[in-house]
């Protein structure tokens, strides 16, 4: 009988399938030394997360010891377990590092408890210089030829400059000690110097011919002619005579004889009334001071500069009224 290999008994096909799984497992028990990774030791806990306070930290270090600490250290705040030891035991612990001028509380050689709090303050002296303005003052002169009112710059102001040195000291970045080691006044500060008018213009009557002045005095005039007004003085000069041998002075001015005749007696007021000569007499004249001009004298070079060149109008006194200067 001619056997089909095909046609074999369901127990060997069995037998088959077992002997397979069987030799699977052998092989998969042999390399599970190979697979597997070595046990590993798991790092020590070390996290940090954010408090929701500005500038501050907060870190958790599990070192597995006895005791619960709490450091804090300037805006960080450390809580950490540590076994038995010291203050500076836990600080190094830590990663904190104290420097020459910090303070820990308590000691760095005390030994730790449960629940130990240690405060670092961090403490920064140095010496350190600021710059500030010393304020000028500005003094007020009267000016008796300007009108009321009105001002006058002379002399600007400047402000001054100090320095000073102080020796502070920071706690945590908080200045606690502010010393004062030096000042000194690198730069004066320069005055201001500001006329003040006083002068109350004349009013004038022009119907009558007449001008009240500051103190109620009427005074008549004939006629008046708009001019072109500057400035002169002797001083630094040799020579103080006027043309008509008076000495020269305020009060006497310098004119063209052919419009003002010398001798005059004039009154002397700005076009626009914002200033004043006042009273006067027409007792010089100069190389310059031709047609509507007329040149007043003052007493130093730096009120004639001052002065410059302005607009006047000139009344014209008469010939009897009397001018004491």
């Amino acid at each position: 009988m001619k056997l089909n290999p095909y046609d074999r008994a369901p127990h060997s096909r069995v037998t088959g399938i077992l002997l397979l799984l069987g030799f699977t497992g052998l092989l998969y028990a042999l390399m599970m030394p190979y697979a597997l990774p070595a046990p590993v030791e798991l790092p020590t806990r070390h996290y940090v997360f954010s408090t929701g306070l500005s500038g501050s930290r907060k870190q958790i270090i599990d070192t597995g010891g006895a005791y619960s600490l709490t450091i804090t250290d300037a805006d960080q705040t450390v809580y950490m377990t540590f076994p038995a030891g010291t203050v500076a035991d836990a600080l190094e612990r830590a990663g904190i590092t104290v420097h020459e001028y910090d303070t820990v509380e308590p000691s760095l050689d005390t030994a730790l408890t449960e629940g130990q709090g240690i405060i670092v303050t961090r403490i920064e002296p140095s010496r350190e210089t600021f710059y500030s303005d010393i304020p000028y003052e500005t003094v007020t002169v009267e000016n008796e030829w300007l009108v009321s009112g009105a001002t006058n710059t002379l002399q600007e102001g400047v402000t001054g400059i100090r320095r000073e040195v102080y020796d502070i000291v920071r706690y945590n970045g908080e200045v606690r000690e502010r010393t004062l080691v030096e000042s000194v006044v690198e730069k004066e500060p320069t005055e201001e110097i500001v006329e003040a008018g006083v002068f109350v213009p004349p009013v004038v009557d022009a119907e009558n011919k007449t001008l009240t002045l500051w103190d109620g005095t009427v005074v008549d005039y004939r006629y008046y002619i708009d001019v072109e007004a500057t400035a002169y003085t002797c001083e630094g000069q040799e020579w103080n005579i006027t043309k008509t041998g008076t000495i020269a002075r305020v009060g006497e001015i310098a004119v063209d004889p052919r419009y003002i005749p010398l001798n005059s007696k004039l009154y002397v007021v700005a076009r626009d009334g914002t200033w004043v000569y006042g009273l006067c007499k027409a007792e010089d004249t100069g190389g310059l001071i031709k047609g509507y001009r007329i040149d007043l004298y003052y007493d130093t070079e730096h009120e004639c500069w001052q002065f410059g060149r302005r607009n006047a109008r000139v009344y014209v006194l008469p010939d009897d009224y009397v001018i004491d200067n």
